[in-house]
């Protein structure tokens, strides 16, 4: 795998990145996004941000074709007003017949990725989510969040549509310990993610972080 990237911060309140990942006998992938901070009102800060990847499929070690190929396009809005901190995303993948995206090199740096699902593996997908993220330091305890997100994920060439619901609790003690516990639910409206037959399912998740 070959890496290489920039970023660039010389405008106030305006973040620029870009990276080329070549992933051996996978795909050839660019990925660019940017985000600006502005403060609309004395209370109220907005974030904007977009996003774009591209995929170029290579050859697989038994000489056919990966199918990883695509781009990706992306956009959210974020609005913070005290603790609070609404947000709406969107993606949308686009691919020729047979091929698809990936979530490159880990979940996916995607806007709309949920704690389950993805924009990535299905044809010409398209996406949104909503959010709303409670900050509860103003209320006196220091590193605690409660984050509630809803997701849909559709693909008209396999007829797949895809909604997800997390929620999830996520306290942070110091710069060492944290913790978090997190419920995804996922509803499979068309009955035929998995090879047919409905996909969804819930999740439970509880977890405890300690960094040496």
């Amino acid at each position: 795998m070959l890496p290489v990237g920039f970023t660039n911060e010389s405008i106030e309140e305006l973040a620029v990145q870009g990276w080329f990942y070549s992933i051996d006998k996978m795909t050839d992938a660019f990925y660019a996004d940017a985000v600006y901070n502005v403060k609309a009102l004395e209370s109220l800060g907005m974030t904007f941000m977009g996003q774009y990847a591209r995929f170029n499929e290579d050859t697989k070690a038994d000489g056919t074709l990966s199918g990883i190929d695509g781009n990706v396009y992306g956009l959210a809005v974020n609005a913070q007003w005290g603790m609070v901190t609404l947000g709406v995303a969107y993606n949308e993948a686009k691919s020729d017949d047979g091929k698809w995206i990936n979530n490159g090199l880990g979940g996916g740096p995607y806007y709309t990725s949920m704690e389950e699902w993805t924009i990535g593996w299905m044809e010409d997908e398209k996406a949104y989510q909503l959010q709303a993220i409670i900050d509860m330091k103003d209320a006196g305890v220091e590193g605690l969040s409660f984050t509630t997100l809803y997701g849909e994920f559709k693909s008209a060439p396999v007829n797949v549509k895809m909604i997800e619901w997390d929620i999830i609790a996520t306290y942070e003690y110091d710069d060492a310990l944290s913790a978090d516990v997190s419920y995804a639910s996922l509803n499979d409206k068309n009955d035929n993610q998995n090879s047919g037959s409905d996909a969804g399912y819930d999740r439970f998740l509880a977890r405890i972080s300690y960094r040496f």
